[in-house]
């Protein structure tokens, strides 16, 4: 796994590791919207992602009934895990 150092003026907020039986993701807020776009993993596997954030100071210096729509950045950055497999999909055939 690759140190999960979060680039200058980003704050890093979580890593994960996951396994994927497809080649495409797409991500969700926290409130189970999806995005517009699909992620292409190229092929299924073990994975590893760290996420980090800038622009949460200027989110919470907004008036709380403020909708903070493209103030904060989202930074996901995703990667193979090598040497961890998955066995075959039993039930996709």
């Amino acid at each position: 796994m690759p140190q999960a150092v979060a680039p200058q003026g980003w704050e890093s907020i979580g890593k994960a590791d996951f396994l994927t039986d497809g080649s495409r993701l797409r991500l969700a807020s926290t409130t189970s919207e999806y995005g517009p776009g699909e992620l292409v993993l190229g092929q299924r596997g073990s994975f590893g992602a760290d996420v980090s954030v800038a622009g949460r100071d200027r989110v919470e210096a907004l008036d709380v009934a403020s909708f903070a729509e493209g103030v904060e950045q989202w930074l996901i950055r995703i990667w193979r895990n090598q040497g961890v497999s998955i066995p075959p999909c039993q039930s996709c055939t």
